[in-house]
């Protein structure tokens, strides 16, 4: 298994409009190949969570490379006894990885972190400006502050389902509202759940002082 950042493109969100390259808006694609890659995706990170899981947190929370490469080692080892040989022949990009953790670490024990950040308080959204770092996590980052709520429902649901769909369009204002005027926000749905719940597990983590 390798592990890439590259990122491919779908859904486009500007500071007021949001617009589907490929698909309407609001809609997901068929299930493809990359479906079962997702799944096989998660199945790997629920196993790299039980074996790892303060590796995990960290990963999922660190801010910049430097943070990250100090919980690398211990995702690397539980990675190495969590892939089959089959796993070994497709690539697990590192943000594929740190969605899927994050997803897992909300969704555990029946979704008690959801239920956490429901009662947490919103964030008023502002319009970022251009900075150095992932745009695209900052503003869903904003955007999940602004609407924990929604941002809760949407892990909640099942991947590519109505409930899914229904959930991100409550949150485009959200993003709209937080998107630089001069920056256009690019992904794929798949991409929208991994950013949400990344997004989402660290906003519960930093108000409960990283405890989440």
């Amino acid at each position: 298994m390798k592990l890439s950042g590259c990122l491919a493109v779908v859904v486009t969100v500007l500071p007021a409009v949001i617009a589907s390259a490929q698909v309407p808006v609001g809609h997901f694609s068929p299930p493809t190949t990359f479906d079962t890659l997702s799944a096989r995706s998660k199945k790997i990170a629920h196993c790299v969570l039980d074996r790892a899981r303060k590796s995990s947190q960290g990963i999922v929370e660190a801010r910049d490379e430097a943070t990250a490469k100090r919980f690398k080692p211990g995702i690397e080892t539980a990675l190495r006894g969590c892939m089959s040989a089959r796993d070994r022949s497709i690539t697990l990009r590192a943000f594929d990885l740190r969605g899927d953790l994050a997803d897992e670490l909300l969704t555990e024990a029946d979704g008690a972190a959801l239920r956490v950040a429901r009662t947490r308080r919103a964030i008023a959204p502002t319009r970022l400006q251009r900075a150095d770092g992932d745009q695209n996590e900052a503003v869903v980052g904003c955007a999940v502050a602004a609407d924990p709520v929604d941002a809760s429902a949407l892990i909640e649901s099942g991947a590519a389902t109505p409930a899914e769909i229904a959930a991100f369009r409550q949150l485009v204002p959200a993003i709209q509202a937080c998107v630089p005027t001069d920056y256009s926000l690019h992904l794929k749905p798949f991409e929208v759940r991994r950013l949400v719940a990344i997004a989402l597990y660290r906003y519960v983590a930093d108000q409960s002082g990283g405890q989440s």
